[in-house]
């Protein structure tokens, strides 16, 4: 499997394995690097992701937010079985990997691993283009649009899991509280 392809969320990242070979504690240098940096990337659930480059790591990780136009539910029941997994195909060939989504009928929430390589407004251009051709092509008669924009917030390490939690949550948060 190559450094890029997508993991369950409880898998460790076949970067850690590189890591014994660019950070040898045997180097007075390097020995304070090599546990700590090893930790971190062995968190279950973590998106770092390593570049063509031994030593390039790096953990970009986003939680991102957009609605259909007009704030309308046009994300039915049938649509929303289907278009997460659809989305993580896109991001899958662009290097990137959907880590959640979730959301209601009228928006969604995605937290996504992005590789630095890719600007975050060239991707969610591609979510919503692509995603909104296919939900026109798969259910013909469906009206469907996103609206324009989108939110998008950077997500620490530390936070991941508790963001993915916020996400599975979406109808339930959305019975208490609007958007």
């Amino acid at each position: 499997m190559g450094p890029n392809t997508s993991r369950g969320p409880s898998q460790e990242r076949p970067v850690a394995g590189r890591l014994n070979k660019f950070f040898q504690p045997s180097s007075p240098r390097n020995k304070h690097k090599a546990q700590p940096l090893r930790r971190l990337l062995t968190v279950p659930g973590n998106p770092v992701m390593s570049g063509t480059v031994g030593s390039t790591f790096y953990s970009v990780t986003v939680h991102v937010i957009f609605a259909c136009k007009d704030r309308r539910p046009l994300i039915t029941p049938e649509i929303s079985a289907r278009l997460y997994s659809y989305i993580g195909g896109i991001l899958r060939n662009r290097d990137c990997v959907l880590l959640e989504g979730g959301g209601v009928a009228d928006h969604v929430h995605l937290l996504i691993g992005i590789a630095p390589r890719h600007a975050i407004a060239t991707i969610l251009r591609d979510i919503k283009a692509n995603a909104s051709k296919w939900i026109h092509e798969t259910w013909p008669g469906q009206e469907f649009a996103w609206q324009e924009g989108y939110g998008v917030f950077s997500v620490s390490i530390s936070h991941i899991e508790k963001t993915r939690a916020y996400i599975r949550n979406q109808e339930e948060h959305h019975k208490k509280q609007s958007f």
